[in-house]
C-alpha cells in the first residue's frame, strides 16, 4: 500500500508539473485510502472461516483491493462441537476442528462492503461457516519507518 502511496504522489507531482503521465488522473478508492487524513476510523476485521474457502476470501480482498493480511492456521470449536472419526476400528471424538483465522486492517468505509462480500461468497448455510469480527484499531505503527496512524497502513 505504501509503494501505491509513493507511486500515487509521484504522478499527482508529475501532472502539477505539466509533465505528461500518460493516462488521464482519476479518484480511486485506494487512492483517497492512503492520502485523505480526514476518512475517519481504522477496523481491523477478523475471519474464522473453513480451510477450504481461503482462496475465496483472497480473491474478494483482491476485488476490494485490500492487498495485506494474516492468514493462521488454527484449530477451535464452537456450536459444530467437533466431529466422530473411525480410524483401524476404533471411534476418536475430534473436537477441535481446523479453521483459518484471517486477519486485516481497513479503512472503516471498506467493512460494510467487506462483510457483504464475504457472508454472500462463502455461505454454506451449514454449521461451522465461521465468524467475522471487526475491532476498533487505537493505533498503527509502522516499524521500519516510524509512520503510524493511515500512513503505516
Amino acid at each position: 500500500m505504501l509503494r501505491l502511496f509513493y507511486l500515487h504522489n509521484f504522478i499527482i507531482q508529475s501532472a502539477e508539473a505539466g509533465n505528461d503521465v500518460g493516462f488521464d488522473l482519476f479518484e480511486t478508492d485506494i487512492f483517497y485510502n492512503t492520502t485523505n487524513k480526514e476518512m475517519g476510523t481504522v477496523k481491523k476485521v477478523e475471519l474464522i472461516i473453513r480451510p477450504e474457502k481461503l482462496e475465496e476470501v483472497k480473491e474478494i480482498f483482491n476485488e476490494l483491493k485490500i492487498y495485506g493480511m494474516t492468514v493462521a492456521m488454527v484449530s477451535g470449536c464452537g456450536h459444530q462441537k467437533g466431529r466422530r472419526e473411525v480410524y483401524r476400528g476404533t471411534e476418536y471424538s475430534l473436537n477441535l476442528l481446523p479453521k483459518v483465522k484471517i486477519e486485516t486492517v481497513v479503512h472503516d468505509s471498506v467493512v460494510s462492503e467487506l462483510i457483504a462480500q464475504i457472508t454472500e461468497k462463502i455461505k454454506t448455510g451449514k454449521v461451522g461457516d465461521g465468524k467475522i469480527f471487526v475491532y476498533n484499531v487505537e493505533e498503527s505503527i509502522k516499524i521500519r519507518t516510524g509512520e503510524s496512524g493511515d500512513d503505516a497502513i
